[in-house]
């Protein structure tokens, strides 16, 4: 069963308007064993990997690849934002570490199962030099085309901590001028893959935070103001994704392992919404963008999904959006979800969010159209949300009985790019999601089995 789910896929196209892709801002993977609402963590914040101690190109040896994948994830564990006083302050406890002792060799067509079928033993950063493995995973078609794959694999009992998970990356498309017209351009994408591809390791799910400037860079081949698209934005639109974190992206990364400065200094936004019977109506993007003027609303803006913190239709229709400057107003709109995010594209916590509704802005509990907080740690409750749309939660009955407490779900994710003549627009790539099996989180329930 974990074979076929592995068979999902997500593919890059250039310049071509296809089904995109995807998933809420926040976690990829919750506790789907108990549905505690929580998001898993790595144990002791830490996530320890092997790296395969092949090449991952013709072009690109061990050491530098494990150069690559150190630095990515350097980028993760080592952010930071600017608090109501314009100090920086380490905003996340997450750590990482590379095990030299673990000894996996190289990795390839004839032992890589050993690493990707089974819930015990090392993560492993495999370098799919040949496209074979790859090819083995998800057809031949695919070998010139997936560029990464990552995810958590297993969890322990509790399902709060991730105890495994996998990444490949396929050095074939950095020789062979598939992901770009240029070595440069190429690896520039690649490492754009890395960085993405590791986030989800570190369990961060995507954000469609400035989705309009996201989808104007897909469809008139310019990418205006290319530095707001989060990195774990689901397509990789330009190379600036590869190169730093958004707010939005170091904001998810801060509240699933945060550092007492995260708590302190900054304040949350909570909220429900409700469809027109009065029930819970998970599935709706909600984001939090500042009200200055100027660039401010797209550089300081995060997303999070109506219920994405339990599974499926479990539990209530709540949102966080953390990370917010005090001091600062910021004002609050909530979204459908695109109609072309679909299949394996598909945004938790649902495979069918409710759709056909306009966007619209959230008010405070006092009927203000901004909300401000005064000083950090403070969580500030906005009015509830009536959408008459149809929910496709509507009939599920909830056996779920403590509603305290709300932090849901998961999938897999993997970057795949395709030749085409316009490629040497940097960056200019579509995503195409291909579902071959059920969700990835229905594994994660049950990985021994």
């Amino acid at each position: 069963m974990f074979k076929k789910a592995l068979t999902a896929i997500f593919i890059f196209f250039a310049l071509l308007i296809f089904e995109g892709v995807a998933r809420a801002g926040g976690p990829f993977v919750v506790d789907v064993v108990n549905r505690t609402g929580v998001a898993q963590r790595w144990e002791n914040d830490k996530l320890v990997w092997c790296a395969d101690e092949g090449k991952l190109s013709s072009s690109v040896n061990n050491a530098e690849a494990i150069q690559w994948i150190t630095d990515a994830l350097n980028k993760w564990t080592s952010t930071t934002l600017k608090n109501a006083s314009n100090q920086s302050v380490a905003t996340t406890a997450a750590q990482t570490q590379i095990d030299a002792t673990c000894g996996v060799g190289d990795v390839d067509l004839s032992n890589y199962e050993d690493h990707v079928y089974t819930s015990t033993g090392p993560t492993v950063v495999i370098f799919d030099d040949t496209g074979d493995i790859i090819a083995d995973l998800m057809g031949e078609e695919n070998r010139n085309g997936v560029v990464g794959l990552s995810q958590p694999i297993a969890s322990d009992e509790s399902g709060l901590r991730i105890t495994k998970g996998v990444a490949i990356f396929n050095g074939l498309l950095l020789d062979n001028g598939v992901l770009a017209s240029t070595s440069s351009a190429s690896e520039a994408l690649f490492k754009g893959t890395i960085l993405h591809e590791l986030g989800h390791m570190l369990n961060l799910d995507h954000s469609q935070v400035n989705f309009d400037v996201a989808q104007a860079c897909v469809r008139n081949g310019t990418c205006e103001n290319a530095h707001v698209i989060p990195t774990m934005y689901p397509e990789l639109l330009t190379s600036m994704q590869g190169q730093y974190l958004t707010r939005d992206d170091k904001v998810t990364i801060s509240w699933i392992y945060p550092t007492n400065d995260f708590e302190d200094d900054f304040c949350t936004i909570t909220g429900e919404i409700f469809d027109a019977d009065g029930r819970p109506l998970k599935g709706v993007n909600v984001i939090a963008k500042s009200a200055l003027s100027g660039s401010a609303p797209m550089v300081d803006s995060r997303a999070f999904v109506s219920g994405v913190l339990k599974p499926t239709c479990y539990g209530n229709s709540r949102y966080y959006l953390r990370g917010l400057k005090p001091n600062i107003p910021y004002k609050v709109v909530y979204e459908a979800i695109g109609a072309e995010f679909t299949g394996a594209s598909d945004f938790e916590p649902l495979d069918n969010p409710p759709r056909g509704f306009p966007p619209g802005t959230i008010e405070s509990s006092g009927g203000d159209t901004t909300v401000t907080c005064s000083e950090g740690g403070q969580t500030i409750e906005m009015a509830q949300v009536t959408i008459d749309t149809s929910n496709p939660c509507a009939g599920f009955e909830d056996t779920d009985t403590d509603e305290s407490s709300s932090d849901g779900s998961s999938s897999k994710c993997s970057f795949v790019a395709q030749s085409d003549s316009d490629l040497a627009l940097l960056g200019l790539v579509m995503i195409i999601a291909l579902l071959a099996m059920p969700r990835l989180k229905r594994v994660l329930q049950r990985i021994d089995s």
